[in-house]
Order: C-alpha cells, then structure tokens, then sequence
C-alpha cells in the first residue's frame, strides 16, 4: 500500500509540476508573441483604413469641386457671363480633373 500512495503523490506532483511549468512557458513567451502578432496586425489595419480613407476623402472633394463647377457651368451656359472663364478656366481645374481639354457645346 505504501508503494501505491508513494507512486500516486510521484504522479501527482510530477503532473503539478509540469502544468505548472506549461503555463508560465505560455504567459511569458507564446502570450507575448501572439499580443506583438495581434498589435502588428491591428497597426497594419489601421494604416489601411486610413490610407483607404485618405483616397475616398481625395475623391469626395473632387466630386464636390466637379459638382460646384457644374453649378457654375449651368450659369454660364445661360447667362455667358464671362467670368465664369477667369474663375474656373484654370490650369488647376484642368489638372484636378483630369481633363486636357472642355467644350461647351450651345445647339
């Protein structure tokens, strides 16, 4: 009998013991790189959404300056009111938009 307890308090402790070791291995090495894993990944999300958001705030604000310029356009057309040609005839309108050229075209 005394054998028996002698081997079962062995296992026991030796079980213990390994868990034990298990665990701290854990909460001190493999915890920490997954949470340097897990904050590069969020930082790399971060960076896209932001560039994503950068891009989409580029585009609004040229849809917005188009859609002013159109406004304008429409006055022009009706009224040829010719400073609508020295405010919005510009090099940078041109290069805002893309365009190499604009026709206005009265049938």
């Amino acid at each position: 009998m005394k054998l028996r307890y002698s081997i079962f308090w062995l296992t026991l402790a030796s079980i213990l013991v390994y868990s034990l070791v298990v665990f701290i291995m854990q909460t001190t090495f493999i915890s920490m790189a997954f949470d340097r894993i897990e904050d590069e990944s969020a930082k790399r999300d971060l960076e896209r959404t932001l560039n994503s958001l950068k891009i989409e705030q580029k585009r609004i604000s040229l849809t917005a300056r188009n859609y002013g310029q159109r406004d304008d356009t429409v006055n022009f057309v009706r009224t040829l009111n010719m400073d609508y040609i020295k405010s919005n005839m510009l090099p940078e309108t041109f290069k805002s938009t893309g365009l190499d050229f604009f026709v206005i075209y009265l049938s």
